[in-house]
């Protein structure tokens, strides 16, 4: 019953409020040594201004951390890989981004 319950729930945010349950992959961008790293506009877990990442490795690793944007850069923090910088010219919008008409500037 328990379980039934808290489906309800969910349903009813996602549907009727629009409730992100999950980060909002906003900005994507692909090379070498990673193979994907995904931007969000979640904030969870991340100290003001920064926002929630993914990054994805060639061997199919995952992991995560926090992005924010300096000058032409994208900083993101990986506890476990360290710093990334990456040109903010790399990353393209994602559907929901457009939508949204979120840009990186």
């Amino acid at each position: 019953m328990k379980t039934s319950s808290m489906m309800a729930v969910v349903a009813s945010c996602t549907i009727l409020l629009g409730c992100d349950l999950e980060p909002s992959v906003l900005f994507v961008t692909s090379g070498s040594p990673y193979q994907v790293i995904q931007l969000t506009d979640a904030e969870e877990g991340c100290p003001a201004p920064l926002r929630v990442c993914y990054l994805t490795l060639l061997d199919g690793g995952t992991s995560r951390g926090c992005w924010v944007r300096e000058h032409a850069y994208i900083r993101a923090h990986f506890d476990d890989l360290g710093d990334r910088l990456i040109p903010v010219t790399e990353f393209r919008r994602t559907t929901l981004a457009e939508y949204r008409n979120a840009t990186l500037d």
